[in-house]
């Protein structure tokens, strides 16, 4: 999403899309996500960011919490996310997950 609000609306903007997200997004696909930004600002190169989004998005689109989330909207109710950032995690390829 992308849009200009005035100054005085940006806080309460940007404090209502957090609640969205925080409400309707599986912990785990925020973890990932966050965890993807910080790692991609690192790689310059399109084919190498994709030699690690892609396995990441596959194994994303494939977890439970996906299947949770369609399920969820389809029954117009909210989600029972399962999976946990703790936990659950997938390393990033090319990286050896840190204990």
């Amino acid at each position: 999403m992308s849009r200009v609000v005035p100054d005085a609306e940006l806080l309460p903007t940007v404090r209502a899309l957090a609640r969205d997200v925080a409400d309707n997004t599986g912990p785990v696909a925020v973890a990932l996500t966050k965890r993807l930004l910080w790692h991609m600002q690192s790689i310059d190169d399109p084919a190498v960011a994709q030699t690690v989004d892609l396995p990441l998005f596959l194994w994303a689109t494939q977890s439970p919490d996906a299947r949770e989330g369609i399920r969820a909207f389809l029954d117009k109710r909210k989600a029972n996310w399962t999976m946990r950032p703790t936990t659950d995690l997938p390393p990033i390829p090319g990286q050896e997950r840190k204990k």
